[in-house]
């Protein structure tokens, strides 16, 4: 698996180390990894395998090269990362109960795993929160709909968070709110309609015909490509 940095990221390091918060920024890196590694170890677990990493100033993308998937272990790896989030920053707290001179220390770690944690509950594409959700809605519909209606919420809250950074202009300047926008606009004209994984030990669950004739007997999946291959042979 490769891990790919995304320029939205370099930006904001060179924003970061500017600032002369390098520390600030390691710490943050760190919980951005561990969020993805919580990311990789469900899909693994699941079946599934990641072709690439793009990291991102709000996490991670996930590259896939196969649109071979099951929405339901979609919605399990996507929770994985901000679960992941949640339990370090209560971890985070418990160490400052028991060692409370740790605070100056771990303070940015905690604010960083709880801005991740929060950010990415929102439903928005592609963040775990918009994958969680189009996810569910993937049950009911065919993805590129599911997609549709997600990324609707992308502009809401490009909307919002620009409106809160030019508001930030007038008082103390929040460029935070300025690439949260920029991720979530990436995210509308994303073409990849990621978040498919590609499958691996498939025997696991079911063997290979059995599950292909599954996956292809469902309406959603009659113009997939690999269905469409099926028919051909």
């Amino acid at each position: 698996m490769k891990i790919k940095i995304h320029y939205l990221f370099i930006i904001f390091a060179i924003f970061m180390l500017i600032q002369g918060r390098f520390f600030e920024f390691f710490q943050y890196f760190i919980c951005v990894l561990i969020h993805e590694y919580a990311h990789g170890r469900v899909s693994e677990r699941l079946g599934y395998k990641l072709s690439s990493i793009i990291l991102m100033p709000y996490g991670a993308g996930l590259n896939l090269k196969d649109q071979i998937y099951s929405e339901k272990d979609e919605i399990k790896i996507a929770i994985a990362g901000p679960i992941c989030n949640l339990f370090l920053l209560v971890a985070t707290l418990a160490i400052w109960w028991v060692y409370p001179e740790t605070y100056s220390y771990l303070y940015t770690f905690a604010i960083a795993n709880l801005t991740l944690f929060l950010f990415n509950l929102l439903p928005a594409y592609p963040l775990d929160g918009g994958r969680v959700l189009c996810g569910l809605i993937s049950l009911k519909f065919n993805r590129k709909t599911a997609i549709k209606i997600v990324k609707i919420f992308n502009y809401i809250f490009v909307i919002i968070l620009l409106g809160l950074f030019v508001a930030s202009l007038f008082f103390s300047v929040n460029f935070t709110l300025l690439f949260a926008a920029i991720f979530l606009m990436l995210g509308i004209v994303d073409k990849n309609e990621g978040g498919k994984y590609l499958g691996i030990n498939i025997s696991k669950t079911k063997k290979r015909g059995e599950w292909s004739e599954h996956f292809c007997r469902d309406t959603r999946h009659k113009n997939h490509g690999y269905c469409k291959a099926l028919q051909t042979q």
